[in-house]
């Protein structure tokens, strides 16, 4: 009888050093074209969401949000637990139509941020890199040409 209770003991011990080993993260999406109100608290109030699961200590939190960049009116938020090894930086990236704001983290329920705090933490560093690139090339493209009108000019005088 002592040997099955034992059995049991540890069986308890190994699930609960399990548990305590996992991370808790929120788990929720919402994509403002389809889904009006439907998981609207995904965006601003994670307490309402109330949503989470636990994930493994190789894995992180993670938090990423789609504005549209004229007006940043929301268009997604996904909120994940996801391979720690998945390349992921803190941050917002802007291309032609959309912002794109990304954010991981590793201690329980840290992917709370509303959209807004997002956006505002990452959203004027390195936001404008995809349009400053095409603003170098244009300025680069705009050089080339005045200098080949300039050694056209002068060939000519000569």
């Amino acid at each position: 009888m002592e040997r099955r209770t034992g059995g049991w003991i540890l069986l308890l011990l190994v699930i609960c050093f399990t548990y305590s080993q996992a991370r808790l993260c929120f788990i929720c999406g919402y994509n403002a074209p389809t889904d009006g109100k439907v998981g609207i608290n995904c965006v601003n109030d994670t307490s309402k969401a109330s949503v989470h699961t636990n994930c493994s200590n190789d894995r992180v939190c993670t938090f990423d949000v789609q504005f549209l960049k004229s007006s940043l009116e929301l268009v997604s938020v996904t909120r994940n637990c996801l391979p720690s090894s998945a390349p992921r930086s803190n941050t917002c990236l802007d291309d032609w139509t959309h912002r794109q704001c990304t954010f991981s983290c590793n201690t329980d329920l840290c992917n709370n941020l509303t959209a807004q705090e997002l956006n505002n933490r990452y959203g004027d560093r390195g936001a404008n890199s995809a349009h400053s690139s095409v603003e170098i090339i244009s300025l680069v493209s705009s050089s080339l040409v005045v200098c080949a009108v300039w050694i056209v000019k002068t060939r000519i005088s000569l």
